[in-house]
């Protein structure tokens, strides 16, 4: 270990006849710590929460959608052209998709709803969402009447929760849905049988959204062999942008939307509460800043002797420097990494116990977190960074004073 390393961790705790100090130490450590786990804690529940609110959109919604309102004919060649295109653009796959917004009935219940007729197994390559539905079979019966030659008299369908809930309607029950038609104003009532019911955590789609096969949809909305767009999932979601841009060159007679635009506002709204949370978090640790250099600025006035002593040795002006930036180096270390153990297991506790609960506001039901390392490092090293440089002012005033006159008035 170097001299000055060594003289630096000795520092950081005086010996026993100043408890006073070896107080101020603990305390500014402390202050480190809370700075830092605030800090993380934040910033992992802000990530959570995005992460989620986007997963859980993408559920209904692929990273990219490309469709006509009048709309496609010939999906098949579309797709075929879309994966030769981005096939060098790590492409999870292509799906067709039917969307149509209709009412649904059963009972005395009539409720606005949004069709989308998918095909199971391409849209599972899109995005999964084999996760938010029960029963686990319900998209395996879906996909066998997606393969059958013929839609059956009564198709199956999968309904959101909130839907399910609305219409008093539960799996096994069948619903009637209305198809636009020219010979009623109103339209027809078709019978579909709930096979599955939908949780998304987003009431917007789990209060309306019905999934049914595409041939289906087709058939309830007397669409032939149509399909309204072409869903396109990605390995990584933020490349949406650069894909949007290379389909409107190849595609310009289709309307090409990214999934950031879907819901525009809860995103740019949820930016914004992270900068100025974490700005007002950030208060915190600039606080555990100005402690720290308090902490440093005592230590050497309480050590001008010592350090008078270590210049009469031959320490140098630079070894002085390195000794009290290095002693606002450790507090910052160790505060950080205490910190950064604190945030894990605070973090823990909310994800466990749920202390904290949502209002349908925020879409979600429980707070989510996400354990990113890169958040944990980073902050870490900012706490490091922020507590070494509250050394140099200190350090600047234990060069300028004078050994003789030091020890002259100590001596005395």
């Amino acid at each position: 270990m170097k001299f000055t390393s060594f003289i630096a961790q000795r520092y950081i705790f005086s010996k026993k006849s100043h408890h006073f100090f070896a107080i101020i130490s603990v305390l500014t450590i402390t202050g480190v710590v809370i700075g830092t786990a605030a800090m993380i804690v934040v910033l992992s529940i802000f990530n959570g929460f995005e992460t989620q609110l986007r997963n859980n959109f993408l559920a209904a919604n692929a990273h990219v959608i490309m469709y006509q309102n009048q709309g496609i004919k010939d999906h098949h060649h579309i797709e075929k052209a879309t994966n030769k295109l981005l096939m060098q653009d790590r492409l999870s796959g292509t799906a067709p998709f039917v969307y149509a917004e209709t009412m649904a009935e059963h009972g005395s219940g009539l409720v606005n709803v949004m069709i989308k007729g998918i095909d199971p197994i391409k849209r599972e390559d899109v995005q999964s969402i084999r996760g938010i539905i029960h029963p686990k079979n319900a998209l395996i019966k879906l996909q066998k009447e997606m393969n059958a030659k013929k839609t059956p008299s009564i198709p199956s369908v999968i309904i959101g929760s909130g839907l399910s809930r609305l219409l008093e309607a539960d799996i096994g029950e069948n619903i009637s849905l209305i198809a636009p038609g020219k010979e009623n104003i109103f339209g027809l009532f078709h019978d579909h049988k709930i096979i599955g019911i939908y949780d998304s955590g987003l009431s917007h789609y789990d209060n309306k959204l019905v999934i049914l096969t595409v041939p289906a949809a087709q058939k309830l909305l007397s669409m032939g062999s149509r399909v309204t767009g072409v869903e396109i999932g990605l390995d990584e979601p933020w490349d949406s942008t650069e894909i949007k841009n290379k389909l409107h060159k190849h595609f310009p007679h289709f309307v090409i939307k990214k999934w950031q635009e879907f819901n525009p506002a809860i995103f740019e709204n949820l930016s914004t509460e992270r900068v100025l949370v974490g700005l007002l978090v950030a208060l915190v640790v600039l606080v555990g800043c100005f402690n720290i250099l308090t902490t440093l600025f005592i230590s050497v006035f309480q050590k001008e002797r010592d350090i008078s002593l270590l210049r009469s040795m031959g320490c140098s002006q630079l070894g002085i420097m390195k000794i009290i930036v290095q002693k606002g180096f450790f507090i910052g270390l160790l505060g950080s990494c205490i910190g950064s153990v604190l945030a894990f297991f605070v973090a823990k506790g909310l994800e466990k116990y749920q202390i904290i609960t949502l209002p349908d506001v925020y879409m979600l039901a429980s707070l989510p977190v996400e354990y990113n390392p890169s958040v944990y490092l980073l902050i870490t090293a900012v706490s490091m960074v922020v507590a070494s440089g509250a050394g140099i002012l200190p350090a600047y005033a234990a060069i300028k004073q004078n050994p003789s006159v030091s020890l002259k008035s100590r001596g005395t």
